[in-house]
């Protein structure tokens, strides 16, 4: 498995050993709302409180993996719509069984450290004292540097790709033609390139080979330079997400199935963090949850589609199960997708990445 299958199966593996440690909180609130039931006494903010509780068991339960759970949380957030005492302590009972019973069957050990990605964050390819000065001098305060000689010594870490190449064209095992051997190794064949060279013409083969993801700067370069155009291309190739959700674990585990695959990810917990860290942030993708806190996803969508330099940002709409009035809503009101929970973390991920245009 690749090093990035092993750290999302790590964060699930984390992720449910959180879930099934909070059901038995969760039947002990169960145990509440059907003493209140009983007694005839069901308040306006026990029953939101319960219908909030059943909503996320409902959204995390079958994504985990704990397909019972979220059934059971379904059918007591549909008894509490319809306000039947009878019906909600019938569906408190059923679901706090469940919980039981998961905790009971789960085998949940403490949850394992998330293994490291190994391999650099910059690649350097020369074999040149004033090269190895200048990639130093601007990049090793900024993450691990790797360097070889050649491009043929490259040894790429399996299931890891490097944030940056810096490739001195003008060292032998470093020319122009090499660069096609550097795209065909793992990892590395959108890896953004700077690619050094004291020559125009060994600049615009390099260029040629070396395809989109690939700039060139024509020696002597500064340090300000380079640091200026490795920022450039960083950020032009770099692809955000926003996740809003007031339910931790979906949070935590759509940031692990994203960042696996090189996303950088803003988690916001309540609409009023959705708007304040779009309108900072701008990613290049939103996804909320229409049941949200402060603001709800309805209003926070039509207020992000209705800001000049929000509008364009898609955004992929999480709606209740089985509610397909929903999801037309939420496709007229501009929502690029609408996904009902619970859903698969890799179905969400290539759906953002068809939305974006890119391979998931």
């Amino acid at each position: 498995m690749s090093t990035v299958g092993q750290a999302f199966d790590g964060a699930l593996s984390t992720l449910r050993a959180r879930f099934v440690g909070k059901l038995d909180e969760a039947a002990a609130e169960l145990a509440k709302l059907i003493a209140f039931c009983e007694m005839d006494s069901l308040t306006p903010d026990v029953a939101e409180a319960a219908t909030q509780m059943a909503h996320k068991l409902t959204g995390s339960g079958e994504t985990l993996g704990f397909a019972k759970v979220s059934a059971d949380a379904a059918m007591l957030e549909r008894s509490l719509s319809q306000r039947d005492l009878t019906a909600i302590a019938k569906a408190a009972d059923a679901l706090a069984k469940t919980c039981r019973d998961t905790i009971k069957d789960a085998i949940a050990p403490d949850p394992p450290d998330l293994p490291p990605l190994a391999g650099p964050s910059i690649v350097a390819i020369h074999d040149n004292a004033a090269t190895a000065h200048l990639v130093a001098e601007v990049f090793a305060s900024q993450g691990e540097i790797v360097t070889y000689k050649t491009v043929a010594e490259v040894r790429p870490a399996p299931g890891y790709a490097p944030s940056l190449v810096v490739v001195d064209l003008d060292n032998e095992g470093c020319q122009p033609a090499t660069l096609g051997l550097l795209r065909m190794k793992p990892g590395f064949a959108d890896v953004p390139v700077l690619a050094l060279s004291g020559q125009r013409k060994s600049a615009a083969v390099a260029r040629a080979v070396g395809g989109a993801h690939l700039e060139a700067l024509i020696k002597p370069v500064t340090p300000a330079e380079l640091e200026a155009r490795a920022h450039a291309v960083l950020q032009r190739g770099r692809l955000s997400v926003l996740i809003g959700d007031d339910d931790p674990i979906v949070r935590e585990l759509l940031k692990a199935r994203f960042e696996a695959n090189r996303f950088q990810v803003f988690l916001a917990n309540d609409g009023e963090e959705v708007i304040t860290m779009a309108r900072a942030c701008r990613p290049s993708l939103v996804i909320l949850d229409r049941a949200m806190p402060r603001i709800e996803g309805m209003k926070l969508l039509a207020m992000l589609k209705s800001e000049p330099q929000l509008q364009q940002i898609p955004v992929i709409l999480f709606t209740a199960k089985g509610r397909q009035e929903e999801i037309a809503e939420g496709r007229k009101a501009g929502a690029a997708e609408c996904i009902v929970k619970p859903f698969a973390p890799d179905h969400v991920l290539a759906r953002a990445s068809e939305i974006l245009g890119v391979s998931g």
